[in-house]
This record gives C-alpha cells, structure tokens and sequence, in this order.
C-alpha cells in the first residue's frame, strides 16, 4: 500500500492544498508514478509541487524534523510513520489509481529452456499464497521475523486478500502507462510503447494454475 502524507501544521488538508510544498521521495521510482497518477487524477499539475529526492531510510526523520511538507511512503514505513506522528499527518490513499504488483523476471533464454525450473518458482508461489490462506497468522508472524519488524505493526497491514499469484490484463494495461509515464519524465529514451505480452510467458502459470491467468491473447 502506497500514500501520500502530509503535515497538518504546514495547512495542507486536501491533496489540492500540495502546491507550492515539497513533498520527499525516491524518485524515478514507483513512488514518483504513484504520486503523479495521484496529483493528475486530482486535477494538480505536477509542477506545482516540489519533489525532494531522498533515500526511503531518510524519509520519515525528514519529515519528522519538518524539513519536508510532505511524503510518499509503502510500508512498513507508512504504518511507523502513523504510529509516530498520527493526528499530525493528513494521508491520502490512492487504492482505485495504483495497485502495488511485484513481477517476476528472468532471461528469456533461460526461461525458454528450463521450464521445470520456473515452474518450480511458480509452485513456490503458490504454496505460499495457500499458505497464508490458511493460515494469515502464521504468515504474518514469518513474514515479520524475516523482514525484522515487530508483528504488531504488521497486523493492520497484512491481509490475505492483497496477495495473489496472476497475469492479468490491468498488469498490461499499467505497464503500458508507467511506460509513457517514464518516456515523459525523461527516465527513458521515447519511442513506441513495447507490446508486453510478447514478453510475458503466461504458459507456465497457466498450467500449474488455469484460473490465475487472464490475459487477453
């Protein structure tokens, strides 16, 4: 989960009220997309807007001391940050404009010729998310041993229903738009949107798990 959150003390009560502050990010990364999906769909030209490049460590100590306005943040900093700063902090969700997705990819010319090995990788996945279907607990407890959280911060973050293993047809449709949306931010070189399904090689899910892939093809 992805948010935009501001400090009250600095009057921003509504996203509209972000002109003219600085708002800290890494940026070039999916923060950056997230947060112009979020100002354009709210009518705000991003140029009024002030981005600070900052380190995803450094983030929530510059917006603490109140050198930053503002902030793009994922959790688990997201949850620390409300958990240090609560009724100081306006949050801005953006569920209906950007979905977090993690991809799995790999050399064509290996997935091409070790078959057995993806779909090992594929299973792995799979048994993981049963896993946590069955048992959303025990997930959540491991989940915050291996990544060295407390579990009662992970507790309000941690749904079952957010984790899926699929390629579906809104995955091509975002890669699409964070393409034009790099082409024009000058983080790529522009020229014609590659088509990405001829990239993806749905065959393999598709055999361990029918119902995960609906891609239009």
């Amino acid at each position: 989960m992805l948010a935009i959150v501001a400090r009250k003390d600095r009057g921003v009560r509504q996203l509209n009220d972000l002109r003219g502050k600085t708002v800290g990010l890494s940026l070039g990364t999916n923060l950056t997309y997230f947060l112009d999906a979020m100002l354009q769909v709210h009518g705000i030209p991003s140029e009024t807007v002030r981005l600070v490049d900052i380190q995803p460590s450094d983030v929530l100590s510059e917006l603490v001391a109140g050198t930053i306005d503002a902030a793009t943040l994922y959790q688990p900093i997201l949850a620390t940050a409300l958990k240090l700063m609560g009724d100081q902090l306006e949050v801005f969700y953006g569920e209906d404009i950007y979905s977090f997705r993690f991809y799995l990819v790999g050399k064509t010319s290996y997935i091409d010729t070790h078959p057995q090995e993806v779909q090992r990788v594929l299973q792995g996945l799979i048994a993981a998310k049963q896993s946590i279907d069955a048992d959303p607990v025990s997930a959540r407890k491991l989940v915050a041993s291996a990544i060295n959280i407390k579990d009662d911060l992970l507790v309000p973050l941690f749904n079952s229903e957010d984790f899926m293993v699929s390629l579906d047809q809104a995955m091509l449709l975002t890669l699409d738009d964070q393409t034009r949306w790099a082409m024009k931010r000058g983080l790529v070189k522009p020229g014609p949107v590659p088509n990405y399904l001829h990239s993806i090689r749905y065959q393999h899910l598709e055999a361990l798990l029918p119902s995960a892939v609906t891609i239009a093809r």
